[in-house]
């Protein structure tokens, strides 16, 4: 600043360090005063470090902003190959539930977890009547007696073919060709 303008105000024990110069010390009445310099190879010394620690941070955060990237690119992909994923379960959901043939899936314990629209509509029902039934409530040829046995085949061939009869909820009867598959999924038979 100019002259007899003080720049900052330190207190005496702080100027007393490498990184001032005492050039005369006042002493007036309840006061000291201390004009002081500050040592220029401290101040470029400290400028020097203060420099380094800038650096070293722009590049921390072109380093994170580059990670911070790639991650962005990599969640994209993954949210890209997921909603492709979608697609194509519901692609397969639709096409089960729409198909011209009847699609029931059983439990190993013969009841119904699925029926689609076709199953529903030629035996009468809801679909949400027909998951409260099971096999031998449609089907006069597999009672509940017979059905563990009929399970353990199933499982051992792992598909059979053959004709049976079901029956509507208005009591007709009709004929049907079945082909039942045993699969397991995500350790859950059907």
């Amino acid at each position: 600043g100019q002259a007899g303008e003080l720049e900052d105000t330190y207190i005496e024990d702080e100027l007393v360090s490498p990184r001032f110069f005492c050039l005369r010390s006042l002493t007036l009445p309840g006061q000291r005063l201390v004009v002081a310099v500050e040592n220029a190879t401290e101040k470029k010394k400290r400028a020097a470090e203060q420099e380094q620690y800038r650096k070293q941070l722009e590049q921390l955060v072109e380093e994170r902003t580059a990670d911070l990237q790639q991650a962005k690119e990599v969640a994209e992909n993954a949210n890209s190959a997921l909603k492709e994923q979608q697609q194509h379960l519901m692609m397969t959901q639709f096409i089960v539930d729409h198909i011209n043939d009847s699609v029931l899936w059983v439990n190993p314990d013969a009841s119904f977890f699925y029926a689609n629209e076709t199953s529903c509509s030629r035996l009468g029902y809801t679909q949400q009547e027909i998951l409260n039934l099971g096999v031998p409530d449609i089907n006069p040829g597999y009672p509940v007696e017979v059905w563990p046995d009929f399970w353990s085949k199933l499982k051992k061939e792992t598909t059979l073919n053959f004709e049976t009869t079901h029956i509507t909820k208005n009591g007709k009867m009709i004929p049907v060709e079945i082909t039942a598959t045993y699969l397991i999924f995500d350790n859950r038979e059907f």
